[in-house]
């Protein structure tokens, strides 16, 4: 049994449903510890009034398709959703029930397709391939897979691009080697960056950067540099995300017990309308609350 929840939104003058797919029933032969991490499992998905006639068509569809692995460390620091660790077997069987979801609804021709996180980048690339194989993709669609720095390389970027990937969303989160210890990143911030010119070097043309702010006793200064190292690699997209401290997690924790402090709220729009006059200064165009993108001209530059 699949619960379905519709949700319409616009977003940037397109309209779409969010469809959160809650997997009930796996197959009899998967083995009892995968059931049980699958049986709350949301596979989120942007689509188009696939199910109900009742709910209008709009010419975009687009689709979201989660990997729900991540490595141990993000885990324990900072994160709240469902997540958990994982192996090969375990990639590779939660593939093969995606490509079992997709056959359940109608044949949409998608425009823009995204594997989002957890780490969608720890899946091998023979099972991105499959994903992308499976489903109905217009010529010309974007195709994005989220990036954790510390598990790609250059041959691995190179594999993904023969896949199907034509955009990477790399998760930098910050440029400060201290702050990146303190978020429980596994990358520092030469590989990050390194990352991010590996991607060049494949050819991708299309690159968004994830980029924090308002962390643990950090100062605009602080903001400041990151922000000023992103513009020099002068990234096609990127995104921004003020920290928001969830119960459950070490952080959550570490602030209860006073070891960091919540930034006041005064700085914290100070950052963020920082952010924006210099992203736009820099020639950045804020079209929605957390997201910045260079303008593109018909041949697709910048």
């Amino acid at each position: 049994m699949i619960l379905l929840c519709y949700n319409e939104y616009q977003k940037i003058s397109k309209s779409f449903f969010t469809l959160n797919l809650s997997i009930r029933n796996l197959s009899k032969d998967s083995d009892p510890s995968l059931e049980k991490e699958f049986l709350n499992l949301l596979s989120f998905m942007y689509l188009l009034s696939i199910i109900d006639e009742r709910f209008p068509v709009f010419p975009h569809p687009s689709i979201i398709i989660p990997s729900p692995f991540v490595n141990c460390i993000s885990k324990i620091v900072t994160l709240y959703f469902l997540s958990f660790k994982s192996n090969e077997e375990k990639r590779k069987k939660y593939v093969d029930y995606i490509l079992k979801e997709i056959d359940l609804y109608p044949k949409y021709e998608y425009d823009t397709v995204y594997l989002g996180g957890g780490t969608p980048s720890l899946l091998n690339c023979e099972d991105v391939e499959r994903i992308i194989k499976k489903l109905n993709i217009k010529a010309g669609a974007e195709i994005t897979l989220e990036v954790n720095p510390k598990t790609v390389n250059l041959e691995k970027l190179k594999g993904f691009k023969k896949a199907g990937i034509n955009r990477v969303s790399i998760g930098i989160q910050t440029f400060d080697e201290k702050m990146l210890q303190v978020l429980g990143r596994m990358h520092n911030s030469n590989e990050g960056i390194e990352t991010y010119y590996q991607a060049r070097e494949t050819g991708f043309d299309n690159i968004s950067l994830d980029l924090m702010f308002s962390l643990p006793n950090q100062s605009i200064e602080k903001v400041k540099q990151d922000l000023e190292r992103l513009l020099e690699l002068r990234p096609e997209h990127f995104s921004i995300y003020s920290l928001i401290w969830e119960e459950g997690t070490a952080f959550f924790k570490k602030l209860e017990e006073g070891v960091y402090r919540e930034t006041d709220n005064d700085l914290e729009a100070q950052m963020f309308e920082y952010i924006i006059d210099r992203a736009t200064e820099a020639g950045y165009i804020h079209y929605e609350i957390s997201n910045f993108c260079l303008p593109r001209n018909p041949t697709g530059s910048d």
